[in-house]
């Protein structure tokens, strides 16, 4: 028989990643973050499996969740984003532009090149250095910043990278 010190030690909440929801059926209002932490259920928002099977590692996912709390209407299209950018294999720029025709090689003020990204339809633009992979390596994205297309357009971003 177990005594209530031991139950604690044994009962976990249970868990649920939205990266294993495979039918889009199953991911209703009711599979909500928001949601499940109310009911007490876990969410698992980032699953280790899918770092070891991407291609290319995006540092760092965290500061894009701020951007999708700063700008909502951006959510879907820098998840989209995220999606195809783990799964490429870029190894030249040219595999840079066949995934994402819109995007721009830029010079700062420091002498680096970084990529700019259109988002959500032109409205935003996602600024990254970009490490394309070499042999068996994973290439990496470093996320730079994320502007609207307002504030892309004075330029001043240049100045600080």
């Amino acid at each position: 028989m177990l005594n209530s010190r031991q139950i604690q030690k044994t009962a976990r909440p249970p868990y649920f990643c939205p990266s294993k929801v495979n039918s889009p059926l199953l991911f209703d209002s009711f599979h909500d973050p928001w949601f499940l932490r109310f009911m007490g259920i876990k969410v698992l928002t980032h699953n280790p499996i899918d770092d070891i099977l991407s291609s290319v590692r995006i540092i760092t996912t965290k500061r894009l969740g701020q951007y999708c709390r700063k700008h909502a209407l951006a959510r879907p299209s820098l998840s989209r984003w995220v999606r195809i950018t783990k799964k490429a294999r870029w190894t030249t720029w040219e595999d840079v532009k066949s995934s994402f025709s819109s995007a721009d090689l830029v010079r700062v003020a420091g002498g680096r090149n970084c990529v700019v990204f259109d988002i959500a339809g032109n409205e935003y633009r996602l600024i990254a250095a970009v490490h394309h992979a070499r042999g068996e390596g994973k290439g990496r994205v470093y996320i730079l910043n994320f502007l609207t297309h307002a504030e892309y357009d004075t330029n001043q971003w240049k100045e600080h990278l």
